[in-house]
């Protein structure tokens, strides 16, 4: 059994100042680096020091807006949880969804290599705007069983 502990408010904050940076280039996504000013998500399972450590930044590119992110695992493998639970996650720009199913964010060997590692991004179907968006992430459920 798996329970999401969301750490909003410094992820929304941290990715709010992501946002407002440059537009990103189609070479900078293809190597994109997490920044230290990104959002972060911790997911943890009930009763077990198994965790999965979640950085995430949306960026503009073509007047679209897309997610970027890596993550990183603790403990044993949580397989089907941990894709349920990452299938089932979402950002959000201004409390709106812009895009479900983070699965495709890049794996990293430890937290440690989170901020400056390579980051996965995808497009949203968004139209890109001017910055000071405020940027969250969030689940439909907060439990999920194997």
């Amino acid at each position: 059994m798996m329970s999401m502990n969301l750490r909003a408010a410094l992820g929304a904050v941290l990715a709010l100042l992501a946002l407002t940076g440059p537009a990103a280039h189609a070479a900078d996504l293809k190597t994109m680096k997490m920044p230290s000013r990104s959002g972060q998500y911790t997911v943890s399972w009930r009763g077990m020091a198994d965790k999965i450590y979640i950085r995430y930044t949306v960026v503009r590119h073509e007047g679209l807006y897309h997610v970027c992110g890596n993550y990183a695992m603790t403990g044993h493998s949580q397989g089907t949880s941990f894709r349920k639970g990452i299938r089932s996650m979402y950002i959000t720009l201004d409390d709106k969804e812009i895009l479900r199913n983070l699965i495709f964010f890049t794996r990293h060997a430890s937290r440690d290599a989170l901020v400056g590692g390579k980051a996965a991004c995808r497009k949203t179907k968004t139209k890109a705007t001017g910055g000071g968006h405020q940027i969250g992430i969030g689940s439909g459920k907060t439990i999920f069983n194997d």
